[in-house]
């Protein structure tokens, strides 16, 4: 089975990493309640920010728009009223709502201004695009969208006054990567290659790791015949941020023989990857709504930008609408270096949906694809998620069997084998694969933690198996999952004060983990602390624990722990 909808939520990296994409923190509601608002409005107001604080997007909208629709002159109903139906994705609304509003409320309001200056471009009336835009001048909020599209819109008839919109503002470090890209851009466009690529470097070192910018950069690189910088930037961008879908495509095309050239982007092409460019990174984390604001913006100009439709579908699966987010990646066409992630993320979002049995024949068909190393790696933990690591440990073999032929050997790929074997109950053939693993990678947190855990938990050699966590939390001192294996060890070996300490330190950090608060639960159950545990299994039964785990906690819950010396909740399953 293909996937006709799918979704994909494999990052293609972050932009200007260090620093946060936008100074202003962003939620509908804290923008300011109209003046002289009339009293039933007021409910409208309170309904919307209900129906916000509980994710329905689509009645927030929708009460947002009613009290503009009882105060039309005012701007900053308005603004709540394009905001909201632009978070929920229904930018033609937004449109309406601007276009349809007095001039002179429409001229107040940020993001109705916003979002027909984005219309204009997207019609290619790009003058008026450029007054309005200048009219935004004084939008701190979209300060940064308002300068990248302004730039963008000037730099097609004249690039060096877009390119010189964009200098580097004195003291301000903020965008000063993103900048530097989106200059990259525009000089690309111009078919000025070499300030293209001059460009390109600049925003690399200055930290931009964002995948559709280094793809341009890569591309460049081999059209000059660099290849040794494209192998560099490529080991760098894994290192920093992990492989991506873009590098990945460009690492296989270049093995290939041929990579091809970077695109030359249209000024509404150009755009849209520009307020694409502002969603990603930080932005997503610190002003969630206000990214989703743009990444639905971008599409708008974009819509062939399918980095920013996966990065949609990641931020509504991350609130939970995920039927809207496997309608977002439907629109990817099986061409594109994006289709194959998709189909794998798609699994996963069926699995969500309960829809098990599509899930498995999705993963069918992209087990029959060529697909690179991270994708065979997402697909194995979708067949463990489906309950199906016979079939995971299928593909990883395969993947290992590979690498031996070709004289190389990855310690992650032995480390995944070992996590689903030991799911198998194999329990030889991945302590096997753990030790090479080791061997090949003696320093990694992970890989120390569920190998030292490993053997406490099969009661073998467990004083080393505490002595390898300890390394691991050495490396990662913060790594909530890793105090919980120490804590959960200990507890195995009878220290139950240390391991309290330690549970309740995972606990502190990790609050919303159920597993952590299954073994602090039963930790305390150990220690006489009767009520506390009783506490601690109770709330971890509200944190969506698994159904295995949910039956355990019940059953404890009733009755208690068994007599001691009862191997009790494992917690082997859950580390990465």
């Amino acid at each position: 089975m293909v996937l006709g909808v799918s979704v994909a939520l494999i990052s293609g990296g972050c932009a200007s990493a260090p620093e946060v994409s936008s100074p202003v923190t962003f939620d509908i509601a804290d923008l300011p309640t109209p003046t002289a608002t009339p009293p039933e409005a007021y409910g409208d107001y309170l309904a919307a920010r209900y129906a916000g604080l509980v994710g329905d997007t689509r009645a927030a909208a929708s009460y947002y728009r009613q009290a503009f629709d009882r105060t039309p002159e005012d701007a900053l109903a308005l603004d709540r009223a394009v905001a909201s139906a632009l978070i929920e994705g229904d930018v033609p609304t937004a449109q309406k709502l601007a276009a349809g509003a007095d001039p002179s409320v429409a001229a107040a309001s940020g993001f109705a201004g916003l979002v027909l200056a984005v219309e204009e471009i997207a019609e290619a009336r790009n003058r008026r695009a450029s007054v309005r835009l200048q009219a935004l001048a004084g939008d701190a909020l979209n300060a940064a969208a308002v300068r990248y599209l302004g730039a963008y819109v000037l730099a097609e008839a004249n690039p060096d006054g877009g390119i010189d919109r964009l200098s580097p503002v004195a003291g301000q470090r903020l965008f000063a990567g993103d900048d530097i890209a989106i200059q990259a851009f525009i000089h690309l466009s111009a078919g000025r290659g070499d300030q293209a690529l001059a460009a390109f470097e600049e925003a690399w070192r200055l930290g931009v790791r964002l995948g559709v910018i280094t793809d341009s950069h890569l591309r460049l690189l081999a059209m000059s015949g660099d290849f040794d910088r494209a192998a560099a930037i490529l080991a760098a961008y894994s290192a920093d941020t992990g492989p991506a879908i873009e590098t990945e495509a460009f690492a296989a095309e270049l093995a290939g023989g041929k990579a091809s050239p970077p695109p030359r982007l249209t000024t509404r092409q150009g755009a849209g990857v520009a307020l694409y460019t502002l969603s990603a990174g930080d932005l997503r984390a610190a002003n969630p709504q206000l990214a989703l604001i743009y990444l639905h913006l971008s599409l708008r100009l974009h819509p062939g930008l399918d980095a920013a439709r996966m990065d949609l579908a990641a931020a509504l699966t991350d609130q939970n609408r995920i039927e809207e987010a496997l309608m977002q990646i439907a629109a990817i066409a099986p061409g594109s270096p994006y289709y194959a992630a998709g189909q794998a993320e798609g699994g996963f979002l069926l699995h969500r949906l309960g829809r098990d049995p599509d899930a498995l024949s999705v993963a069918s068909t992209l087990a029959s694809m060529r697909i690179g190393r991270t994708l065979t790696f997402r697909l194995a933990d979708l067949y463990m998620t489906l309950e199906r690591p016979a079939l995971a440990e299928e593909i990883l073999s395969r993947m290992i069997a590979g690498d031996e032929a070709g004289g190389r050997a990855d310690w992650k790929a032995l480390f995944e084998r070992a996590r689903v074997r030991e799911r198998q109950g194999l329990w030889s053939d991945a302590e096997r694969d753990l030790l090479r693993a080791v061997e090949l990678a003696p320093d990694q947190p992970e890989l120390l933690n569920f190998l030292g855990f490993f053997w406490v938990d099969r009661g073998f050699n467990p004083e080393e198996g505490i002595r390898l966590i300890r390394r691991a939390l050495a490396r990662d001192p913060e790594a909530p999952h890793i105090i919980d294996s120490l804590g959960w060890a200990l507890y195995r070996l009878g220290a139950l004060e240390e391991a309290i300490e330690q549970l309740e330190r995972a606990s502190e950090l990790a609050p919303a983990d159920s597993l952590i608060g299954a073994h602090l639960g039963d930790a305390y159950w150990r220690s006489d602390r009767r009520l506390e545990a009783d506490h601690e299994w109770r709330r971890a039964l509200t944190l969506s624990p698994s159904p295995s785990l949910e039956a355990d906690l019940r059953q404890r819950i009733e009755r208690g722990l068994p007599d001691a010396g009862s191997s009790g909740t494992t917690g082997l399953r859950r580390l990465r």
